[in-house]
């Protein structure tokens, strides 16, 4: 509780000039009526798709809001890291299997014109740009190869890597240092402090949550949403007792998801204005 009141006080002793406009309108945190803990929520490809997973990434199910309706798609282990809907409704999604005590991922794809039939095997194709981890490294490939490796916060871990939608910009978290925006060289354009499980909104906007924990578990954790040219960081929870963990955004920016340690989901609407 002090937190808040610390960061709110914060907020307001920020001197606010005519020429400042950007800035983020919320409309209220909305629970959603599930019938078992949910985690790591993400929206489809549109605001009342919204894609959950059990604990440690277990299963993945489908929970359309227009029709309270949950509709399960796996229970293999890992399908809830990370899965995309394409934009023909298909859900793309990992799945994770032990051989001869190595760990092998692979990718399964669920057609949502065929009902009742199991996913099937998939290969995705190679992104033109992708970024990954690499030892303390970030790797960036073009068409599936390497093209360069790069340390921007030095030899540190990193962690979230991701590129912006038009592909000029990374987010990362440096662990231990904080999380930065870079060009595709590794030159730091914007340090963000802390803000964990990072992800872009939009070219203009990214967000992530501030959270703590006691070593054993998360204690508090807020919604953050910061604006990339400036750094002005909007806390969108502050108001809220909810710990709110891992939110995503939907393909348009107008609205979050995000679950607490309880296994709760929440959807909050927004409005950015640049």
């Amino acid at each position: 509780m002090m937190r808040r009141f610390l960061y709110l006080f914060i907020l307001l002793s920020i001197p606010m000039t005519s020429s400042f406009s950007q800035g983020v309108k919320t409309k209220g945190i909305k629970k959603l009526p599930l019938q078992q803990a949910s985690y790591f929520p993400s929206f489809g490809n549109s605001n009342h798709e919204i894609l959950l997973t059990g604990p440690q990434f277990k299963g993945l199910s489908i929970y359309n809001t227009w029709f309270r309706k949950l509709t399960p798609i796996t229970d293999e282990e890992g399908a809830g890291a990370d899965p995309v809907i394409d934009q023909d409704g298909n859900i793309v999604f990992r799945v994770t299997t032990y051989e001869r005590g190595r760990k092998v991922t692979a990718h399964k794809l669920y057609s949502s014109g065929s009902k009742n039939t199991p996913p099937v095997d998939y290969t995705a194709p190679a992104e033109e740009i992708e970024v990954m981890v690499k030892g303390k490294e970030l790797e960036i490939l073009k068409n599936g190869a390497t093209i360069k490796t790069i340390q921007p916060a030095g030899e540190r871990y990193y962690v979230w890597p991701s590129l912006s939608p038009d592909k000029s910009k990374l987010l990362f978290t440096a662990v231990g240092d904080g999380t930065y925006i870079t060009d595709l060289d590794g030159n730091i354009l914007t340090r963000l402090e802390k803000l964990n499980a990072p992800q872009w909104m939009n070219n203009k906007w990214v967000m992530g949550m501030d959270d703590e924990d006691d070593g054993h578990m998360t204690t508090s954790s807020d919604v953050i949403v910061v604006h990339v040219t400036s750094g002005k960081h909007f806390n969108l929870t502050i108001e809220s007792e909810e710990i709110a963990t891992y939110p995503k955004a939907s393909s348009k920016s107008s609205k979050i998801v995000f679950h607490n340690p309880k296994g709760e989901v929440f959807t909050l609407k927004i409005k950015l204005k640049e």
